[in-house]
């Protein structure tokens, strides 16, 4: 567990770990010099499998969890930040996934954003639709994983990748370590004004599409530098504005597909079904802003229907579209 100034939550993520149904484990927690009451709440708890460890200089988040790695004693290494909450079953469940599954090197779950942002996330469950996933963003969150995996391949989170950190551990490790994802909700994410993820918003981006062009080039690395910038600034972040964006992606889906048979690293039907989804997702997004940025109602659905658009997106979305434009015609 990292921590740099949360004094403010640390104890409620502290008591989620030691209420765990899953009682064989140790505690490290990673202090990163804080300069807030932090150490003082830590130490509070008398639970012996507290191990409380204070780094002597400020390393940044991504060292701060190599020494993690690196003190940890267990054979697997589950983590958490020091503002968010595990539920009770969160170790007993994905540690029985790696003792039953010695192929599986690494275990992710469902998740509920809470705080400044409310939804639920499941990413993809098996390792080859995760490895489909990375081309677009990080797909595992709070994982349990192999320790001696880590270690033998030689896997480190990157301090030049902060603060998309953990996007470029995951790109490396599903390169030579096998990922599943629980689809269920084990864990709570907290979202405030003073995280990470929110300070360095823009660096995060940049980072992220770091990572993106990262696993690109694993895919193939013969992609030209406009392949690459199309790639980022229009397919990966689903930006169509009209039927030729629409014909351009379907273009370049299929040159990932080729690009992909030459070397195979991803499985090809996966990524298939895995791009397919991609274009229907941001043709939905482009409808829904095209059509219904000003309310639903039948009129709106009516144009809707006649551009067409209505069978590039999944049958349930339009449904949904359906029942909203019913619910509130004019």
């Amino acid at each position: 567990m990292p921590c740099f100034n949360v004094e403010k939550y640390v104890a409620e993520a502290i008591e989620s770990m030691l209420n765990q149904t899953f009682g064989n484990f140790e505690l490290l927690i990673l202090d990163d010099c804080s300069t807030d009451r932090t150490a003082e709440i830590v130490k509070s708890f008398a639970d012996k499998r507290i191990v409380y460890h204070k780094n002597e200089t400020n390393l940044g988040l991504s060292e701060n969890l190599n020494v993690g790695i690196r003190l940890a004693k267990g054979e697997y290494i589950a983590r958490m930040d020091g503002d968010d909450i595990s539920v009770p079953e969160r170790l007993e469940k994905q540690a029985a996934v790696l003792e039953k599954h010695p192929e599986i090197d690494i275990c992710g779950a469902g998740f509920k954003w809470f705080g400044t942002r409310t939804s639920t996330v499941f990413h993809p469950k098996n390792h080859e639709e995760i490895k489909a996933q990375m081309l677009f963003g990080c797909p595992v969150i709070i994982p349990i994983f192999r320790k001696n995996v880590i270690i033998e391949n030689n896997l480190w989170y990157r301090t030049s990748a902060f603060p998309a950190e953990d996007y470029m551990f995951w790109a490396e490790c599903v390169r030579v370590a096998k990922i599943y994802n629980i689809q269920e909700i084990l864990f709570y994410y907290r979202m405030h004004e003073s995280q990470i993820s929110t300070e360095k918003h823009a660096i995060q981006i940049q980072k992220s599409n770091e990572v993106k062009l990262f696993v690109l080039n694993y895919l193939n690395p013969n992609f030209t530098e406009k392949e690459k910038r199309y790639f980022l600034e229009q397919f990966a972040c689903s930006k169509i504005e009209n039927k030729a964006d629409l014909t351009q992606f379907k273009q370049f889906a299929k040159l990932l597909e080729q690009k992909n048979n030459e070397l195979k690293n991803f499985n090809a039907k996966v990524l298939h079904k895995k791009l397919r989804n991609h274009i229907k997702g941001a043709m939905y997004a482009f409808s829904l802003k095209k059509y219904f940025e000003n309310g639903y109602n039948l009129k709106h659905f009516f144009l809707y229907l006649l551009s067409g658009n209505i069978f590039y997106i999944h049958f349930k979305l339009n449904i949904k579209i359906l029942a909203k434009s019913t619910l509130n015609k004019k």
